[in-house]
């Protein structure tokens, strides 16, 4: 546990500095922040893993709808 606690330390320092300067995506209505809207993200989650899926293995191209 000793071990994890730099790494966490540092992770939520960066979190803290990232939002507090305003970085990330905001308002694309394309990107959705699952740390910042979990049910939103949920919502879209299956939608596009078919999308992901059907690229992966068919070759249709999931950026067209």
């Amino acid at each position: 546990m000793a071990a994890v606690v730099p790494v966490l330390l540092v992770t939520t320092a960066w979190l803290i500095i990232y939002h507090v300067l305003g970085y990330g995506t905001h308002g694309s209505g394309t990107y959705i922040d699952p740390l910042g809207h979990p049910a939103k993200y949920l919502a879209v989650l299956p939608a596009r893993w078919r999308a992901a899926i059907g690229t992966l293995f068919l070759g249709t191209p999931s950026d067209l709808r």
